[in-house]
């Protein structure tokens, strides 16, 4: 189930197991509370029995089967939890729940879990957060326009709560412009290699050097090469693993699943063959910078100039 998806499904029917997994902390957090709202009584402090990952078993099922107080239902939460270390007592339990139970688990990692609601709370796509920030930012009696929203989206990497800080400083102006966000919204890290990325695939020069003057005005510099390498390299596995769904990329080179969805439409921009070149060059302006006098400012130049003309 969609994350988006959730709160009407609540309307018809609470479910006893619910997963909510994803890279979103932000959106975990909304659908836990849409959970909460559901099934709450008139005393939740008594009905609602919270847990970290290194709790008991013995004392999450005990929660389990205690009736509720107030509420038609007791609600046990476990926070933040590594699901693989409790998979086989949470799929026992789905199979047979309490009806007068309610579990919900917050977790970082998909791991599927029979009988359970399966909650998507990965990052939600542009057009989603479009209309919940700017249906907030009217609560507050602010506007945006549609490309500062758009960057604004961008530059949070998609994130709901990167989203919602840089919203809050931001609604200090009533109208927000693309400029507000250019010079008042911190990007996230890997934004800048992505933006490099989308200009040297669309052959756009002037956008790839302000680009990499970026990186390099970065503390992190000396690790520009490697972070372009990481990028590419996933790129290039997309691209000769064109069978495999984001969700198995994403489990082979040990990243996010939604890093595999943004990355895979600038696979066509290069193609496998120019894919493997660059990581050839990009390699050696790494070696370079390790073996030579050169600096790391020169090698990226050298590196952006050279991807922009090959063919």
């Amino acid at each position: 189930m969609k994350f988006t998806e959730l709160k009407r499904a609540l309307r018809s029917k609470i479910e006893p197991v619910y997963i909510c997994y994803g890279d979103d902390r932000m959106v975990m957090e909304i659908a836990v509370s849409h959970i909460m709202e559901a099934t709450k009584g008139e005393l939740p402090e008594f009905d609602v029995t919270t847990f970290n990952d290194k709790a008991d078993i013995a004392d999450i099922f005990e929660s389990l089967n205690t009736l509720p107080i107030s509420a038609p239902k007791r609600v046990t939460y476990l926070k933040d939890f590594n699901l693989k270390t409790i998979k086989e007592q949470i799929s026992d339990y789905a199979k047979n729940p309490n009806t007068t139970s309610v579990l919900v688990v917050t977790t970082y990692e998909e791991v599927q879990i029979d009988n359970a609601v399966m909650v998507d709370c990965n990052r939600l796509d542009k057009p989603i957060l479009t209309l919940k920030v700017t249906k907030e930012l009217k609560e507050r009696g602010c506007t945006i326009d549609n490309d500062a929203l758009s960057l604004l989206i961008d530059y949070c990497d998609n994130d709901l709560g990167r989203i919602t800080q840089e919203t809050l400083k931001l609604s200090a102006n009533k109208h927000i412009t693309l400029k507000d966000v250019q010079e008042n919204t911190n990007k996230a890290e890997n934004y800048n290699v992505f933006a490099l990325t989308e200009s040297l695939g669309k052959k756009d020069a002037k956008s790839a050097i302000k680009a990499i003057d970026y990186l390099l005005q970065d503390d992190s510099k000396k690790g520009v090469i490697s972070a372009i390498y990481n990028h590419f390299h996933r790129l290039f596995y997309i691209a000769v693993n064109p069978l495999l769904s984001d969700d198995e990329v994403a489990s082979q080179l040990g990243v996010k699943s939604y890093a595999i969805k943004v990355s895979r439409p600038q696979v066509k921009y290069f193609g496998v063959k120019r894919l493997k070149e660059i990581l050839d060059l990009i390699r050696e302006a790494d070696l370079n910078t390790k073996t030579t006098w050169a600096s790391v400012e020169t090698y990226a130049y050298y590196l952006v100039l050279n991807i922009l003309n090959k063919k």
